[in-house]
């Protein structure tokens, strides 16, 4: 490729698009092939047409050609985001084809006519020339480094050497890692393994493996966590380190193990390095709902729950809190379900949620007369009854409580609490979090429509709507990191009252309004207005409720 097409975009998109047809083409004819029985590996050619390959074409061929022509930067995202889903469909087409001829070889169906693959391999040459001269311009060299390692032919069993999956596992978790990843997951299926990272709470498909090469990196993760490579048949878990001895910042993961039909499925927790306890200041309240928030810390007795489902921030909010009063020379003591946590000047105890030790443990925490208890679940109505019974005599309690949001966490309240007075003298608020997407720093500004502008409340449109578009540094899904969005509740003069059992939603919410509640909605308009969230995203989490 010449120098003056791989610095303009422009000259790129007509080759994409011919891949784009060549692979649509070839998929076509695959999948009838497939419905008349003419192919031998049917559960290959199954998995094939089932699995990621086919999204992975729709997504490229819709890409490249919304791809716009007058930003050369945003076009050259949308063509690696499209090089990227190419190269991975027509890799899995090859393999298909590989096992097509593996069975044909071993005669699996022998006396069944069967279609010739070979039109679909001069097509699958064909791609692969378009994409090896547009991949100087395109490729990303971390993603295909780690994509052409996984096609790097695995080793005969008697050789000495290591098997490739070993250097995978190091490249995926400093990937992962860079990318800034919580979880790497390697399921199996019926003829290939799938490699997916999960960003932002979004699962991202990376890559494909063949199941030998899937059982080899479970071996290889199992190794680095001192787990039983020889034993298939149950759960195992344990902690890895890729470098041991190495730099203490590196990324620390949780390895875990589990057997399904097809295999082991591998979901590797990314712990990352140390993270820094945020000040409450930083967790994202708006001005008024942090003076609030403040407020209620600086009570001396009183329940605080934070509720929110799994990954929007209870847990950072809670330790946030924690360690902010024990700087203020209060003694605080804290009560965890998992290991991982910790917070400067809190006592922290480490007990299974809903396990008969953590009530025990919250009991003997009580009689040692603490200014702040932080639980990190309130699961049970026992511990909920404890709960109460110390934020009414003269202890601060935070907790941490799984719900959609705060309608829901009062009506799991009022469903454990035993004694309906001890909760409303107990409770002091609920703090509802929610945990849309930020927009990579790819965005591209748009105007609102009137409809856009009338929904989020602006008077006038003298605002840009931020969109998604991709690049590299997001792994083009076109978002980065978490923009959180609070609605708390106090239990003023007039929710209180209405904190029983039979009280409709609407009631809760005009009342919670009228003690100097901020929505979801309004919030989340807020960061729609700023360009900081996308309106789809918004929109996901709740801006038209």
């Amino acid at each position: 490729m010449s120098e003056a097409a791989a610095s303009d975009p422009r000259k790129l998109k007509p080759a994409l698009v011919m891949a784009a047809e060549i692979m649509g083409l070839l998929l076509e004819a695959l999948r009838q092939e497939f419905s008349a029985g003419r192919w031998g590996s049917f559960e290959a050619a199954q998995g094939f047409l089932a699995g990621p390959a086919p999204g992975w074409l729709a997504k490229a061929a819709a890409e490249v050609r919304a791809a716009p022509e007058d930003d050369a930067d945003e076009l050259r995202n949308h063509l690696r985001g499209a090089f990227l889903d190419l190269e991975r469909a027509c890799r899995a087409a090859m393999r298909l084809l590989q096992e097509e001829k593996r069975c044909r070889r071993m005669e699996v169906c022998a006396g069944k006519g069967l279609a010739s693959t070979e039109s679909h391999e001069i097509n699958l040459e064909d791609l692969r020339k378009i994409l090896i001269s547009v991949a100087p311009a395109l490729c990303e060299p971390g993603l295909r480094q780690i994509i052409e390692l996984a096609e790097t032919p695995e080793p005969p069993e008697e050789s000495r050497m290591a098997h490739p999956a070993v250097r995978l596992a190091s490249l995926l978790l400093l990937d992962a890692g860079r990318r800034g990843a919580s979880d790497i997951m390697a399921a199996p299926g019926s003829w290939v393994g799938l490699v997916q990272y999960r960003m932002n709470g979004t699962l991202v498909p990376i890559l494909e493996l063949p199941l030998s090469y899937h059982r080899a990196l479970v071996a290889r993760f199992k190794g680095l966590s001192g787990l039983d490579i020889a034993q298939r048949k149950r759960p195992q878990e344990g902690p890895a380190r890729p470098d041991e001895g190495g730099d203490e910042n590196a990324a620390r993961a949780i390895v875990r193990v589990l057997p399904t039909i097809h295999g082991e499925r591998l979901d590797i927790h990314l712990d990352g390095p140390p993270k820094t306890i945020l000040a409450v200041a930083e967790l994202g309240f708006s001005h008024n709902d942090l003076s609030r928030y403040e407020a209620l810390l600086a009570a001396r007795s009183g329940l605080i729950v934070h509720a929110g489902l799994t990954g929007t921030g209870k847990t950072t909010a809670l330790l946030a809190a924690a360690a902010e009063l024990a700087r203020q020379g209060r003694t605080v003591f804290a009560l965890a379900s998992r290991a991982g946590l910790d917070a400067p000047g809190v006592s922290l105890s480490l007990a299974p949620a809903r396990a008969p030790e953590q009530l025990s443990l919250l009991r003997s925490i009580r009689q040692r007369g603490p200014d702040v208890i932080v639980i990190d679940e309130l699961g049970e109505a026992d511990l909920l009854r404890e709960a109460l019974q110390s934020a009414a005599s003269g202890t601060l309690v935070l907790a941490g409580l799984p719900s959609h949001g705060c309608q829901e966490a009062l009506r799991r309240l009022l469903e454990m609490a035993a004694e309906l007075p001890l909760l409303q003298a107990g409770l002091a608020a609920v703090c509802g979090h929610r945990m849309p997407r930020r927009l990579c720093s790819c965005r591209r500004l748009a105007a609102p429509s009137p409809a856009q502008s009338a929904a989020l409340s602006a008077a006038n449109a003298d605002f840009s709507l931020g969109r998604p578009v991709g690049c590299p540094a997001c792994l083009h899904t076109g978002f980065r990191g978490v923009a959180p969005v609070f609605e708390l509740w106090t239990m003023g003069a007039n929710l209180k009252p209405l904190l029983r059992p039979g009280i409709p939603d609407q009631d809760w919410l005009t009342a919670a309004r009228t003690d100097g509640m901020t929505p979801f909605r309004d919030g989340l308009a807020g960061l729609v207005r700023e360009a900081a969230v996308s309106w789809a995203e918004a929109a996901h989490w709740g801006l038209a409720a």
